[in-house]
């Protein structure tokens, strides 16, 4: 108590501290899975659990997860009280980008706010932080541990009450996979939808990446034209939708395909009959470029097919049968 006095200040501050530790303490002894692993960076069967400004850090006693009966402790544990002038005297500080409950996220950014003026208060209907200055309109913040469809979908909801609403989310470690706020993708959506973006650095920091503002979506006239373009141009629906992994086929695979085709039926053949027999007028621009390796240039403006594009046409057959356009060699 003395120690979290000086470090605080407030003996009220320091008392909420240690209920939270004793609270801490007693969670992890009937659920001692809930902290994180930590075997690679602590030790094996080390595992950490943050609790406001402190992390535990404890030797997982096995799989029993029922709690003791009181003033029974299992052998090498002490009580709660014990153990937490263990964990203050450690004083460490907490990650938030790798926190293990939402309830870190409150901290700074409810500093953060109260810095601009606001008057902060957690979970008011439903809300996790809600913040008042004056007459403006509500500030409303969601902290979520990673940016996911539950934190949007709640997001929008909080739009009904307040124009300005947050999501707010740890900034992860740039080697770890994800949806991070600092993502493009992310960040077009939040704009898109009108919410605000807060990300939580992993000392503390607070950044605001999108504020949330009405949003209107800037044309692209060169993408419209050619989403058009390749509509107007493909023949048929050789395509299954929601497939990834198959190679698509373009319309530019299908004028490909239909050079390829006209390859396949006899020798090197020029250009101008090249263009003629797939009915490509722009084959000679697919044969130069040679995207796929299907074609080789046999001599001055005679082409000739590739190893590479027979094994094409036999894992294209279906499309370029589809196509039907390819002129039987006469």
């Amino acid at each position: 108590m003395e120690y979290l006095y000086e470090e605080t200040g407030r003996e009220a501050v320091a008392g909420r501290r240690i209920d939270a530790l004793v609270e801490g303490f007693h969670l992890l002894q009937t659920h001692p899975y809930a902290g994180r692993a930590r075997d690679d960076d602590l030790g094996a069967g080390r595992r950490s659990f943050v609790v406001g400004p402190y992390i535990i850090v404890y030797t997982n006693p096995g799989r029993r997860r029922s709690r003791p009966a009181r003033g029974a402790w299992p052998p090498g544990h002490c009580s709660p009280e014990r153990q937490v002038a263990t964990a203050v005297s450690t004083n460490l500080r907490p990650t938030p980008a790798r926190n293990a409950n939402e309830t870190a996220l409150y901290a700074p950014v409810k500093a953060f706010l109260e810095a601009r003026g606001y008057e902060v208060k957690a979970e008011v209907r439903g809300c996790d932080l809600v913040a008042r200055r004056g007459d403006e309109p509500p500030v409303i913040v969601e902290l979520k541990l990673r940016f996911n469809l539950p934190l949007v979908l709640q997001g929008i909801d909080r739009l009904a009450i307040s124009e300005r609403v947050y999501l707010a989310v740890p900034r992860p470690p740039r080697n770890r996979r994800g949806l991070g706020p600092d993502l493009p993708a992310v960040r077009r959506l939040c704009r898109r939808l009108g919410l605000g973006l807060i990300a939580v650095g992993g000392d503390g920091r607070v950044d605001v990446v999108e504020e949330p503002v009405p949003y209107t979506p800037r044309r692209s006239k060169r993408r419209a034209a050619l989403l058009l373009g390749e509509f107007d141009r493909r023949v048929g629906d050789p395509n299954i939708g929601g497939r990834n992994r198959a190679p698509l086929v373009t319309a530019y695979r299908q004028d490909a395909l239909r050079c390829a085709g006209a390859l396949a039926a006899g020798d090197p053949m020029r250009l101008r009959e090249l263009r003629a027999r797939a009915g490509v007028p722009h084959a000679d621009r697919i044969l130069q470029r040679n995207v796929y390796g299907w074609f080789a240039r046999h001599e001055r403006g005679v082409y000739r097919l590739t190893a590479a594009g027979d094994a094409a046409l036999e894992q294209f057959a279906d499309a370029l049968a589809a196509l039907g356009r390819i002129e039987e060699p006469a």
